[in-house]
């Protein structure tokens, strides 16, 4: 794996969701595939995904950076030099729509609306959340704003 921020985790499921905790260093302006282009804040942001077989090599792919080619939403986000996973997790028992549930339950907002949620079945506003700038708050406009 060349040049990944966080580790896999020593034990992971088979199949389940995961959890990264993302760190950007400073604001980034994003386009995400065909979703519209955000400038998003600087902090810390949860993404929070699922897999059906395999989920160490997902995980693995996310944290690998270099040459791959940007297939899902959180490509775009961690190819951006400013972006730096803290933080993985992993459960074989809970959705990836429960995490979502549950970071936006600690205050999280939606980051941009339909990011990596686009096959989502139970409405989440997007699986990726800004969790705030570390100054115990969450921005006003809910994470990016639409450049």
């Amino acid at each position: 794996m060349a040049d990944s921020n966080a580790s896999i985790p020593p034990v992971l499921p088979r199949s389940g969701s995961y959890r990264l905790t993302i760190r950007l260093g400073r604001p980034v302006l994003l386009k995400a595939g065909r979703l519209t282009r955000v400038r998003l804040p600087a902090g810390t942001y949860e993404y929070c995904g699922s897999a059906r077989r395999n989920l160490p090599a997902r995980v693995g792919r996310h944290l690998r950076r270099g040459n791959k080619k940007l297939h899902w939403h959180i490509d775009y986000l961690l190819n951006c030099p400013a972006a730096k996973v803290m933080k993985t997790r992993a459960w074989a028992n809970l959705d990836e729509c429960d995490l979502v549930a549950d970071a936006l339950g600690r205050g999280g907002r939606a980051a941009i609306r339909g990011f990596g949620s686009s096959d989502c079945r139970r409405g989440c506003p997007a699986h990726l959340i800004y969790m705030g700038d570390g100054s115990g708050r969450t921005s006003r406009s809910g994470g990016g704003t639409a450049t």
